[in-house]
């Protein structure tokens, strides 16, 4: 809607809004509801073009001159939009990377040998088992 409406901007230039023809309006009308959606008129009842052009007569400015925070609102919504989707993305990757969980390998209480398949167990049960060594070791 924005790209649009800028390009009806660039079309008209200084034109007043009177040189437009119905669908112009239409869609200066449209960009106006979705730059400044709070108006207090639904857009159904800008039927005419005498109608139309009383509206945008009384936004007290152009309705080009909307253009500008609209363009930064939607960069900005697309922006935090396309933040979100490489979150998600990135939690997406890390959660299938982890792969199914692997029953915890148990360490005897005793100080005796066993066999522990290292290739198993995760980063995070390796930790645990060389302090549970460490610890054996140290007599705790």
């Amino acid at each position: 809607m924005v790209v649009a409406a800028e390009a009806l901007a660039l079309q008209l230039g200084d034109k007043p809004d009177a040189a437009m023809n119905g669908k112009e309006l239409t869609l200066a009308i449209k960009f106006v509801y979705v730059a400044v959606p709070q108006q207090s008129a639904p857009k159904s009842s800008h039927s005419t073009k005498a109608a139309g052009l009383a509206f945008l007569g009384k936004l007290g400015a152009r309705w080009a001159t909307l253009l500008p925070g609209a363009r930064a609102a939607c960069v900005a919504a697309s922006t935090a939009a396309s933040a979100a989707v490489a979150a998600a993305d990135a939690a997406a990757a890390a959660a299938a990377s982890l792969g199914p969980v692997a029953a915890p390998t148990v360490l005897p209480a005793s100080n005796s040998a066993a066999a522990v398949d290292l290739d198993a167990m995760s980063e995070a049960e390796q930790r645990a088992l060389l302090a549970r060594i460490v610890d054996l070791q140290a007599g705790r």
